[in-house]
């Protein structure tokens, strides 16, 4: 078979079916012609997509990944070898096969920018086969299987092999691809990076997990599992023994703008809410004692002070948000102050550290994000500055390396480097649950639910010519 027009670069597709029965007979058996056909007409297809991509000569790579990416082979097994097939027996769509391995094998990567290629690293790392799918054609890499296209639109034999989605699309297509993944396996393992989904598709979300329920779902939540928590309140604890805390701060900025400028992760629902705040709840969820924690997430934020910077194109591009929350067994209050912005990475105050390793200088241009946490109690100011770390003097330290400090008087009493990768940290213990022998809970969307609510309260509250075009459609 030839392709091409006509004083233009040509492609010649030649065939063998005798591959198909193993060279033990000269004729093409019928079920072998069926495949022999089909691959013929996929590879036809792949070709013609684009003949100027095949270099001069002659080639099997092509046609084979072609075969191998729709699914031909998995196929052609379950409708003629697999137990039960039969030749008579009418075509069907193949069974899901992830519940039935158990384990994690083969991983699909939906979306290949920044997380997606982190995650397929980590996925990698876990002995995973990992395939990308991203139909923005994001450098899709060639060492892996891509598919340049919508998750709906795999083959389903393809779809049926997969243990593991990781879902890192952005978050406006967060819900229509976890609707096409729950379509080609109701009982599917995936992955979701966080946000879960935008404020008016919470419900709609919940629904789907609830009409799903063989489906196991976990919205990555980074610094929940990170071990750099759990060493900071176990220093308050150490330092300060039954010392009530009188206030948290947290302060996660980053500069957002060449990306916002390329058109890259804009998020018109949320805002600044949408980028780092659900991971500041994260990390005040892990200090916050539980019924103070519960107290916020059920606070109406129409009742909190809010600082917003609202932006035409962003909507809000900086936030400060305080509350006064009780503190259990402790006359008083707690002050929380929770502060985002994408307009640069700000700064917060620091110690300059001993001039010895781990900390350098010179280690890297200047840092574009920052993540900190200050935490008062009794007599002591706690600091935990998370990765990228630059301190007072030009020093920094290596990345996945993060900082606690303790003040008392004006002296510092500790000064420790930890080094945690959260992402990798998370991702690990997702996949260990979403394989465990008991399904893991159910993602707790009231964090989200509580962002979504104050969206809308600062979109009440926004001049005519700062509200999003689309703000209406966020909704609790």
């Amino acid at each position: 078979m030839r392709f091409g027009l006509p004083g233009e670069k040509s492609v010649t597709l030649l065939g063998n079916g005798r591959s198909m029965n193993l060279f033990e007979a000269d004729s093409i058996p019928s079920q072998g012609y069926d495949a022999y056909r089909a691959a013929t007409l996929i590879v036809a297809t792949a070709l013609c997509a684009d003949p100027g991509r095949i270099p001069a000569g002659l080639h099997t790579a092509p046609a084979d990944t072609a075969i191998t990416d729709a699914g031909l082979w998995e196929a052609y097994y379950d409708l003629y070898a697999a137990p039960g097939a039969g030749v008579g027996q009418a075509a069907a769509v193949p069974a899901p096969r992830a519940t039935v391995r158990g384990r994690l094998e083969r991983a699909a990567i939906v979306g290949y920018g920044v997380a997606g290629r982190l995650h397929t690293e980590i996925l990698t790392a876990l002995g995973a086969t990992p395939a990308v799918i991203d139909p923005k054609h994001q450098d899709l890499p060639a060492s892996l299987r891509t598919f340049p296209h919508q998750v709906s639109e795999l083959p389903p034999a393809v779809a049926a092999g997969i243990d593991l989605w990781s879902v890192c699309c952005p978050t406006a297509e967060h819900l229509d691809v976890l609707r096409a993944i729950l379509r080609h396996n109701p009982a599917a393992r995936v992955l979701m990076e966080k946000p879960a989904c935008r404020g008016h598709e919470i419900d709609a979300f919940s629904r789907l997990l609830a009409n799903h329920p063989t489906a196991r779902i976990i919205v990555n939540d980074q610094y929940r599992h990170s071990t750099t928590l759990p060493a900071f309140t176990s220093l308050i604890a150490a330092l300060e023994p039954g010392a009530p805390i009188g206030k948290v701060s947290v302060l996660f900025t980053k500069d957002r703008r060449p990306d916002s400028a390329s058109g890259r992760f804009i998020d018109r629902d949320y805002g600044v809410l949408g980028y780092e705040w659900l991971h500041m709840l994260a990390v005040t969820r892990g200090i916050l004692p539980t019924p103070t924690w519960e107290h916020y997430l059920a606070l109406d934020p129409a009742t909190t002070t809010t600082e917003p910077q609202y932006d035409p194109a962003l909507f809000v591009a900086a936030l400060t948000e305080r509350a006064d929350l009780p503190r259990p067994g402790a006359a008083g209050t707690l002050r929380l102050e929770l502060t985002s912005s994408i307009l640069g990475p700000g700064q917060a105050d620091d110690d300059a550290p001993a001039p010895r390793p781990p900390w350098r200088q010179g280690l890297r241009a200047a840092d574009d994000r920052y993540r900190h946490v200050t935490v008062h109690a009794g007599r002591t100011r706690f600091t935990l500055h998370l990765e990228p770390v630059t301190a007072p003097g030009g020093w920094q330290l290596e990345r996945n390396h993060h900082r606690i400090t303790a003040v008392r008087d004006g002296a510092v009493v500790h000064d420790e480097v930890l080094a945690d990768s959260p992402l990798e940290t998370s991702v690990r213990h997702a996949a260990a649950a979403l394989f465990a022998e008991a399904a893991p809970p159910a993602p707790d969307l009231e964090p989200l639910r509580r962002i979504a609510r104050l969206a809308n309260v600062l979109r009440e509250r926004a001049p005519d010519a700062f509200t999003a075009p689309d703000a209406s459609r966020t909704s609790a």
